[in-house]
């Protein structure tokens, strides 16, 4: 919070904080124009830029960026917009794994309801087998990936669909492939 003065009496709000940034007492409203300019230049930041943008002598800034410690003040600046904007990335990145994982298991999800669209013959909601088999794959690494399991040998496993529709007699087999597929989901 900037540093509140009340009109009356000058003094600090007893609940504000004076920051390192804020105008310090005794600055004058040009001495405190200078430095702000310098502070949020940020890395391309000179006296000279300063001198430059205020038409004032190079002199002069460098006076006033020694008698109010510019180069303190703007560290601490430094450090809290880093702080703040670490933080947001941690926050962002925390976010984007869930949503990855999310999406993940979605995809294998719709992978086994195609499978099994596919078994009862059907046919599966504009998804060929291959587009089954795949979506299972890229869901399970992209689960893995938001979770930090970045092993590729962890929880892989190959899923195999026949694309023709199969004879009467192999039924069984089917069933034991759903049920194969669907244990294997589970294990993740």
């Amino acid at each position: 919070m900037d540093l509140i003065r009340e009109p009356s009496n000058g003094m600090q709000n007893s609940q504000a904080e004076e920051k390192p940034w804020d105008r310090q007492p005794g600055e004058s409203a040009k001495a405190y124009r200078a430095f702000a300019l310098y502070r949020d230049k940020q890395a391309d930041r000179t006296f000279e830029f300063v001198a430059r943008e205020l038409r004032c002598s190079g002199t002069n800034i460098r006076r006033w960026a020694k008698q109010w410690d510019w180069t303190g003040r703007v560290r601490a600046h430094d450090i809290l917009v880093d702080r703040i904007e670490h933080e947001a990335l941690s926050r962002d990145r925390v976010a984007m794994k869930k949503r990855m994982a999310r999406q993940g298991i979605d995809m294998q999800t719709a992978a086994a309801d195609g499978l099994s669209e596919l078994m009862r013959k059907t046919g599966p909601r504009g998804l060929s087998a291959s587009d089954i088999a795949k979506l299972a794959e890229v869901g399970a690494k992209l689960e893995r990936y938001a979770r930090g399991e970045d092993d590729e040998s962890y929880g892989t496993f190959e899923i195999r669909v026949h694309i023709d529709d199969p004879p009467p007699d192999n039924a069984e087999d089917l069933a034991a492939a759903k049920d194969a597929v669907h244990a294997a989901l589970r294990e993740r």
